[in-house]
């Protein structure tokens, strides 16, 4: 299964914006918490890749409650996103469906490492290849260039394969592996080994301090395991 990824929307998502995950509303910076009833109205809600703006009122801390309109159908113990973006930070709540009724959906927001990991027994090293800053500033200029995402495997047949391959590439605008990324990759800056992998990304041990001065920092991982 191959999938290509716009790679300069991307790194704008993931790099340029910040991401912060927080487990109750209490934990916003005291200029939004204090004015929050104001800027409940700028609350978006991912379910499924799609985004919705929910009518949502505040019960507590904890727990808010999504007035049916506008969103879909929603089951109970589904997990859902619930962003709030300001500024150039995004604030990142995972809520959990509590309870359903005719007043809309009662959510209880969760601790963001509650999230399911594959904890690795063996001992798996990991290869740590750091992508430039600058490098990544030229992908973000140049709208052409797509990420290339290819595997075996899917959530159906991966139980059935004896090996199983996922690899990134970075595709210039003639669809090649672009050069630069190529003897990136190649380039090992640190050797840890895998703690645990999740759906949003894997836990990485080194021996070594890492102390680099950029901005921002983009690492390639390369690992293999049975």
């Amino acid at each position: 299964m191959k999938e290509k990824i716009n790679l300069a929307s991307k790194i704008k998502e993931r790099v340029l914006v910040k991401n912060l995950s927080l487990n109750s509303l209490k934990k916003l910076p005291p200029e939004i918490f204090n004015k929050l009833s104001d800027l409940l109205k700028n609350f978006m809600l991912l379910h499924e890749g799609k985004l919705y703006k929910p009518e949502i009122r505040i019960i507590d801390e904890k727990t808010l409650l999504l007035k049916p309109e506008g969103l879909p159908v929603l089951n109970n113990n589904e997990v859902l996103l619930l962003i709030l973006p300001f500024s150039e930070i995004r604030y990142i709540f995972i809520a959990k469906v509590t309870n359903i009724d005719h007043n809309g959906y009662t959510v209880t927001l969760m601790d963001p490492r509650s999230e399911d990991r594959l904890h690795i027994e063996q001992r798996i090293p990991a290869f740590l290849s750091l992508i430039p800053q600058q490098f990544i500033r030229e992908l973000i200029q140049n709208p052409a260039y797509q990420l290339l995402r290819e595997s075996n495997a899917t959530v159906d047949n991966y139980h059935l394969l004896e090996e199983i391959h996922i690899y990134d590439l970075i595709l210039d605008d003639n669809h090649h592996v672009e050069e630069k990324f190529k003897k990136f990759i190649q380039r090992t800056l640190f050797v840890g080994e895998i703690l645990n992998i999740a759906k949003g990304g894997l836990a990485v041990k080194i021996s070594s301090k890492v102390q680099l001065d950029d901005e921002f920092n983009v690492f390639y991982v390369k690992f293999t395991f049975s």
